[in-house]
């Protein structure tokens, strides 16, 4: 079986950081993620994280939410 690495440049956000830095309440960033409207979204598993390189750029221009 082939071995997959994924190397980033930063290291992806909790969903709390980003609720954070979008100054919005966790429990909305969760119902955006669910509806889709917020790029860069990474699961593992159970866990939820959010790529800021993706989802920032997003939240400026309005693509986000």
């Amino acid at each position: 079986m082939a071995r997959v690495s994924v190397v980033t440049r930063t290291a992806l956000w909790r969903v709390e950081q980003f609720a954070q830095y979008a100054d919005m309440p966790v429990a909305s960033v969760y119902y955006q993620i669910s509806l889709g409207r917020i790029p860069g979204v990474v699961r593992f598993g159970k866990s939820i994280r959010i790529d800021p390189e993706v989802a920032i750029p997003a939240l400026r221009t309005g693509d986000a939410q």
